[in-house]
């Protein structure tokens, strides 16, 4: 039946099958009932017309899984129950997944990578809040709170830690509290109180379900955000130094010379830093070495090189040269300098219920920050074991809000950075088994294959043996006007480019005829016969087959070391401040790799349609959407992110920062549907999935948990 519609598709293309303005219908229904028997004649108009006349499906559903969003349950605990139920047969095997080499290396540069936030944020806090909070107490809240998580939360690929949004609100409660006389830690913890309170309801209620409305659109400017704040701090740390020394030189102080060499090193660490740790991360992925050595410097690569620029660092010929800044961790007895529980009745009654305000903006961000990091972690282009308990790990993340407020210590949220670090540090890349796209002629019968040759000889129009791209296009359009929805001829040229690249084995941009028999045996199949650019990074699938290794150990490990980092402190001096910013600027440029936002503002920049990558779902989405529509998405996009830095940038507004992250959500399901129609968001976004499972699916989603447990665990 499928070859019987391309047949009626190629009798189309020796007419004007394309009138402006007239409808194809009964055209169709006189060829299908000439063309065929009275028996299947029928059947096949029916499908015609549910084509021509229904909208097509991925308008509705465009993209996405259900298994990367929570369940929208109903009933209060019942979202809890069941997250439990899910990872509870499973615990010990996220203990024994992680019992391998690999665990180690990343668990090294994790550790590092998760230590400088730590100090940058500490070290921050600390001054914003005259000592209050500092790089002691930022040490022992990440230890123990990513200890704890890593025991009872439901993803254990998630990393919480101290982020620059919480950075940002506790700077502004600081400044609002100091001036007016009320003491800052008990303002704090009823602050921190309240908040858990909120979380704590709202895991629940199942309030989780409401991440649905947070699609890829929020989830890019978000990331964005998040990477481009790593990438700032280190910038303007290597800016800050490069900054005195040419106030030092231009004023003629003793020592500019030995400021400028102290910049300029930092810079040579800094980038020396980021090329090693970005050399040894994408050599899992090249073609030289042996799959074991490629793999064991990729797991080891980047806590080895921040050891090696570290002992560069401090090497006497180096030191000859200049010295550059280190480490400033605290010296003498390790102490918080205060009892560990914060007096909560100092502060008086009117303050403890106002604290219930700003608890509610810093609710909503720790709410959208821990599903959005928790989603992301979960998203099928990561190729973990369907397993998302939302709502768990919010009321995990309750649970330690409350502890963390009563000893008062900084509080720790989901660190999307990390996490997403975490995820490809524990990724496995393996070659793919190389297939053949082609389909013999010989694998047909007779009266299929005569079929096609016909229609090959009616589009081979110079009867040279193959059918040129301008023919292809005239079968594209003629093929989308089955699906209800005629391309342009633009739009069929692109699409043509991609059927080229797939089915041209010849490489002379025409079909001959083995490759026109596998066009259409696929497109008979219902295969995807040009690029999609519905699907996720294709990118990652060339490099290789991906697989994670879902661990808690991992995670614990982390954890414990940085805990650990309390009795050697002094061992930790060494390390270069420049160090620590190029290990920013890995992480920031790691967040950012795959965001379609990011790579849409650069292939915007390219002005022939014809050297865009249709490889790319970003610059694919630009080849069928067109120019237009994708700028004024990506502007959009731009225009977010622009928005979220000025009020990052600009003084006392921290605490209402959070709302304009829900803003974005609000914005995508009400503002860009009025500007974009449901095809062009299924392209270019992800839909706003309203998930409800079933008892027997959740059952079925266990059973399947487990069955790919096994497998893992067999495969280790």
């Amino acid at each position: 039946m499928g070859l019987r519609l391309l047949l009626v598709l190629g009798s189309l293309l020796e007419g004007d099958a394309f009138v402006q303005g007239g409808s194809q219908l009964p055209r169709l229904r006189r060829q299908l009932h000439v063309g065929g028997s009275g028996a299947r004649a029928p059947p096949m108009m029916k499908m015609v017309e549910d084509i021509v006349s229904l909208p097509r499906r991925y308008e509705r559903w465009p993209l996405g899984d259900a298994q990367a969003n929570p369940t929208n349950v109903q009933r209060p605990f019942s979202g809890l129950r069941g997250d439990i139920a899910l990872r509870l047969p499973t615990y010990l095997d996220d203990w024994r997944a992680g019992l391998q080499a690999k665990t180690v290396g990343a668990t090294l540069f994790l550790y590092f990578a998760c230590l400088a936030p730590v100090v940058a944020f500490g070290g921050a806090l600390q001054l914003a809040t005259q000592g209050s909070l500092g790089i002691i107490e930022c040490i022992i809240s990440r230890g123990v709170c990513g200890m704890a998580y890593a025991v009872l939360a439901g993803q254990p690929m998630t990393f919480i830690g101290p982020t620059g949004l919480t950075l940002t609100f506790t700077t502004a409660l600081y400044a609002w509290a100091a001036p007016r006389g009320v003491p800052f830690l008990p303002m704090y913890a009823w602050v921190g109180l309240w908040t858990s309170g909120f979380l704590l309801t709202a895991a629940c209620t199942n309030l989780a379900g409401l991440i649905r409305y947070c699609t890829r659109f929020t989830e890019e400017v978000f990331n964005s955000f998040l990477g481009s704040t790593y990438i700032w701090a280190a910038c303007g740390s290597l800016y800050g130094q490069l900054r005195v020394a040419a106030i030092a030189t231009a004023a003629g102080a003793a020592g500019a010379g030995l400021a400028s060499g102290s910049a300029l090193l930092s810079l040579v660490l800094a980038g020396l830093t980021l090329g090693l740790c970005q050399a040894s991360s994408d050599l899992s992925t090249s073609r030289y070495f042996t799959e074991r050595a490629r793999s064991f410097v990729a797991d080891f690569g980047p806590a080895c090189s921040v050891a090696l620029v570290s002992m560069f660092s401090a090497s006497r010929v180096v030191r000859l040269l200049a010295d550059v800044p280190r480490l400033a961790l605290p010296t003498g007895a390790i102490t918080m300098g205060r009892p560990l529980l914060v007096p909560l009745f100092a502060l008086p009654l009117k303050y403890r219920l106002l604290a219930a305000l700003p608890a509610v903006f810093l609710s909503i961000l720790f709410f959208l920050d821990q599903n959005i990091t928790v989603r992301t972690v979960n998203s099928p282009v990561n190729k973990l074991l369907p397993r998302p308990t939302y709502h768990l790990d919010l009321f995990i993340l309750g649970l330690l809000t409350a502890a963390t407020s009563l000893c008062g210590l900084p509080w720790m949220c989901a660190a999307t950075v990390e996490s997403i670090n975490h995820v490809r540090s524990m990724t496995v890349y393996k070659k793919p088994a190389q297939t053949e796209d082609l389909v013999s002629p010989a694998e047909l019968d007779e009266r299929e294959l005569a079929d096609l040759r016909m229609m090959f000889d009616s589009l081979d129009e110079g009867k040279k043996g193959s059918i040129s791209s301008d023919k292809l296009v005239s079968l594209l359009r003629s093929r989308s006007l089955l699906e209800g929805e005629l391309l342009t001829t633009a739009e069929a040229a692109r699409q043509a480019a991609g059927v080229l690249q797939r089915f041209d084995q010849s490489g002379d941009g025409k079909l001959q005829f083995p490759e026109f028999v596998s066009l259409c045996v696929a497109s008979a199949k219902g295969e995807q016969v040009m690029p999609n650019p519905n699907l996720e990074n294709d990118d990652e699938d060339d490099a290789g087959e991906i697989s994670v290794v879902e661990t808690r150990l991992s995670g614990f490990l982390v954890h414990a070391m940085v805990l650990g980092t309390l009795s050697c402190v002094s061992s930790l001096r060494v390390v270069p401040i420049a160090v620590v910013n190029g290990v920013f600027l890995y992480l920031g440029r790691k967040v950012m790799q795959g965001n379609q936002f990011l790579q849409r503002l650069r292939a915007l920049a390219v002005p022939l349609p014809l050297d865009l990558d249709t490889k790319s779902p970003a610059e694919r989405s630009i080849l069928v959407l067109g120019r237009d529509a994708a700028l004024t998405f990506t502007g959009l996009q731009l225009a977010c992110l622009a928005t979220l830095w000025a009020l990052k940038l600009t003084p006392g507004l921290g605490m209402v920062f959070p709302a304009a992250v829900g803003a974005l959500m609000f914005m995508r399901a009400q503002l860009l549907p009025r500007v974009f129609t449901r095809r062009q968001l299924g392209v270019i976004d992800t839909p706003i999935w309203n998930i409800r499972r079933t008892e027997e699916e959740a059952a079925a989603s266990l059973a399947t948990a487990k069955n790919a447990t096994g497998i893992q665990n067999q495969e280790l």
